[in-house]
């Protein structure tokens, strides 16, 4: 539909590159978080901060500003869309749907929304559980929504998205 998509979870990954953002971590949470090719170990970061809450905040307290700033950045550099999406499993936990006019949640049954995950990242049952169990649930997240969509069995689900496209396009031209 031409409207631009910020993704909000592959720019936090990237920063993660970052060899002061590493030192950091490193710092903080005293252990070892490079491979043997000095890049992030992904693996043991993930263990760590998906097993101790305060960990977790801390780590996102240094991710969020950096994504919120990406955002603004690559919303400057857009030609005056009618709208922008922005894409994140934590909008809402992140405190990034402020800056929303509308705030779209996608719904899926669990086990489904699992069996992606661990498909897309290659990531056991228990270990997406685990990531899931840190994120807020549905219901949680359905008290935010200006908007729902449910994407139940892998349906067709086109005739939604446009419908919602259009009144996003609306919204655009009402503020």
């Amino acid at each position: 539909l031409g409207v631009p998509v910020f993704y909000a979870d592959a720019v936090a990954k990237d920063q993660y590159r970052d060899p002061h953002l590493i030192q950091l971590l490193e710092d903080h949470l005293k252990m070892s978080l490079t491979d043997t090719h000095g890049a992030l170990d992904k693996k043991a970061l993930a263990q760590r901060i998906f097993s101790d809450s305060k960990a977790r905040e801390w780590v996102n307290g240094l991710i969020h500003p950096r994504v919120k700033h990406a955002f603004k950045a690559w919303q400057d550099s857009l030609n005056q869309p009618a709208y922008v999406l922005r894409e994140a499993a934590i909008l809402i936990e992140s405190g990034a749907y402020r800056d929303c006019r509308a705030i779209l949640v996608i719904t899926a049954p669990e086990n489904q929304r699992i069996q992606r995950v661990m498909k897309r990242d290659g990531l056991s049952e228990q270990e997406v559980l685990k990531r899931l169990q840190s994120q807020w649930n549905d219901e949680q997240r359905l008290r935010f929504a200006t908007h729902t969509l449910s994407n139940p069995n892998g349906e067709d689900i086109a005739p939604k998205v446009l419908a919602l496209h259009r009144q996003f396009l609306e919204l655009a031209q009402n503020p």
